[in-house]
């Protein structure tokens, strides 16, 4: 359900949302409204004004599922609570075909995590595996459940691998999803001049962890292979990426873009994908988007500099 209309509630909202961190209570109106607004920013677009963000709590259901998502893992919910609550929910298959080319496992079940779990280029982006066995188990139900009725996350893991995922293949896979994004906290520093949106720190720890995970199942399920092909004109020319579904130009796959006529225009364009690389990780490429580390580490940037313009908007 919605919270009440925006007009009554804003007041409310403009004192209780001051303080920099999402409380960990996801039951106060504060932390629904901001989680409300961060994931639609994150899903229409940083650009937006508060004004049109605010329009559209009432027109879209994307905020909706993705404050669903966050009392479940945040453990406000329980499985079978989320199960009833949920929506029962375009691939293109040469990148599906392309994609799993790139990979350095083969396709077979046991290679699944190690497909993954590859460090990113840089030593100061992969900060040490942070345990946290709770929020490991409610991942770890939510995708055994996805998987045993043949949901999304059991779908795209077939086009990509042969064999079977089993319980204990599961179990590790969230504990190494959930590992490796409750270590993305540190302070991000640009290193180009800085922008109203793009500014020149960004802290990561703003961002519960619950919520990099709730926008990742409402993107992906949570699997890391997952795509959605953008076309335009009848032509792909981006392609929302990996756990977080970062959109990236197309065109960085230089081997997809030089075969196909309708996939790529030859022009690289400035995408999220792009705008982070450019601002903060010049050392990221494309293919990182399908590193768990990598979708975290953009997707919790991305989020946390969404969450410092909302912040700014009640602190003027």
């Amino acid at each position: 359900m919605k919270p009440l209309l925006t007009i009554i509630i804003l007041p409310i909202f403009l004192v209780l949302v001051a303080c920099v961190q999402i409380n960990p209570n996801p039951s106060g109106s504060s932390d629904e409204l901001l989680v409300r607004y961060i994931a639609l920013a994150y899903n229409k677009g940083h650009n937006l004004t508060f004004d049109q963000l605010s329009d559209l709590l009432e027109k879209t259901t994307y905020d909706d599922k993705v404050w669903i998502n966050y009392n479940y893992f945040k453990g406000a919910i329980d499985l079978s609570t989320f199960i009833e609550l949920r929506e029962p929910t375009s691939y293109d298959p040469r990148l599906v075909e392309y994609f799993k080319s790139i990979f350095p496992i083969n396709n077979s079940s046991s290679g699944f995590i190690d497909n993954f779990d590859d460090l990113l280029p840089s030593d100061s982006l992969n900060p040490p595996k942070i345990v946290n066995e709770t929020l490991t188990k409610r991942v770890y139900e939510l995708i055994k459940y996805d998987y045993s009725i043949k949901g999304l996350f059991y779908t795209w893991y077939q086009k990509y691998y042969v064999g079977e995922l089993t319980d204990e293949l599961i179990y590790q896979y969230a504990r190494t999803l959930v590992e490796i994004a409750e270590s993305y906290t540190f302070e991000v520093s640009s290193n180009k001049a800085s922008s109203q949106f793009f500014t020149q720190t960004v802290k990561l720890n703003s961002i519960p962890t619950e919520l990099v995970l709730a926008i990742m199942y409402q993107e992906s399920k949570l699997f890391p292979g997952s795509f959605r092909a953008e076309i335009f004109d009848g032509k792909i020319l981006s392609v929302s990426l990996g756990l977080a579904h970062i959109l990236v130009d197309v065109d960085n796959f230089k081997t997809l873009s030089s075969e196909y006529n309708d996939i790529g225009d030859g022009m690289l364009q400035f995408f999220t994908f792009e705008l982070l690389r450019n601002y903060y990780f010049s050392d990221l490429r494309a293919e990182d988007l399908f590193q768990i580390r990598g979708s975290v580490l953009l997707a919790r940037t991305y989020l946390a500099l969404i969450k410092q313009k909302i912040d700014s908007y009640f602190s003027n």
